[in-house]
Formats: C-alpha cells, sequence, structure tokens
C-alpha cells in the first residue's frame, strides 16, 4: 500500500514534512559549522575535522547494518 493512500494527500505531506525536518536543519547547521571552521582553522583542518566525524558516525551505524 502507498503512503500516500494511508495518510491522504494533506496527510502525507504534513508526515513528509515532518519527517525531513531534521535532515533540512541539519544540512543548513553543517553549512554554518564548516564555514565557521574554515574560518577558524583553516582549510585542510576543517576537512579532516569533517571525515573524522563521518566516520566516526559510520562507525557507530556499523552494528546496525544488515549483511
Amino acid at each position: 500500500m502507498l503512503p500516500l493512500e494511508l495518510f491522504g494527500r494533506r496527510g502525507y505531506g504534513k508526515l513528509l514534512g515532518w519527517s525531513t525536518r531534521a535532515k533540512q536543519v541539519s544540512s543548513a547547521v553543517a553549512a554554518f559549522v564548516m564555514s565557521a571552521l574554515m574560518a577558524g582553522f583553516g582549510i585542510l583542518p576543517s576537512i579532516w575535522t569533517i571525515v573524522i566525524v563521518a566516520l566516526v558516525g559510520r562507525g557507530h551505524w556499523q552494528p546496525y547494518r544488515s549483511s
């Protein structure tokens, strides 16, 4: 069954907007944080910081990954 059928047109739009809110906010905050890192520490340390954060995040999700 399609989600649109389950929740209706208004309900599906509201649910989709609510569920993507965290992604939209984190994307906006990430751009601000990256520019602040680059201004404060330089480009290379900022890129390494992002790489380390990504690897830590991936490591935390690794146990939940299905084989």
